[in-house]
């Protein structure tokens, strides 16, 4: 009984990643299934949405802003390991990432692929935002998706409130 304790506490101290992982994973689903089927899930409205959100919009952020980082270095650091005979395949590769990212960094900050045209009605106001608001898109501009953006836009939040319009000749 005390070995095989011992062993269940090794095993799972050797995959603990995975099973957090798999755990938080089914809490994620559990949690998801239960938002929607739950009373009043068709009213969310756009805000509380959007801050529903938030936590798993800043992971992806994060992740953009790691991925070209931890791809060049890994490159550089092949690169430098190998000999000279082949080095010169890996430095055709390494020449064509690197351009490859730039058109790639220059064409998406040109043409904001992904982003939604806001169609404004007419008549509509804009208003001030929330504090809430304000914070989430300070958080936001602190972990851009990728450097290069990070330095050239930010990110805001913008509000507009339609106007009802009143019918005429309706008894209003």
């Amino acid at each position: 009984m005390q070995r095989s304790r011992r062993s269940a506490r090794g095993c799972l101290q050797r995959n603990l990643l995975v099973s957090l992982t798999l755990t938080g994973a089914a809490a994620g689903v559990a949690l998801g299934a239960a938002l929607k089927t739950s009373p009043g899930a068709d009213r969310w409205t756009d805000r509380q949405l959007a801050h529903f959100k938030f936590p798993g919009q800043l992971f992806l952020q994060l992740l953009q802003a790691l991925i070209l980082p931890l791809i060049v270095s890994s490159v550089a650091s092949a690169v430098g390991a190998l000999d000279l005979g082949t080095s010169w395949r890996v430095a055709y590769y390494m020449v064509t990432t690197v351009t490859a990212v730039t058109i790639g960094v220059c064409v998406s900050v040109t043409i904001h692929p992904g982003e939604r045209s806001v169609a404004r009605v007419s008549g509509s106001v804009a208003r001030t935002t929330t504090i809430t608001d304000t914070i989430l898109d300070l958080i936001r501009n602190i972990f851009p998706p990728n450097l290069v953006r990070g330095c050239m836009s930010r990110y805001q939040t913008i509000l507009i409130q339609p106007t009802i319009e009143k019918y005429e000749g309706l008894g209003g």
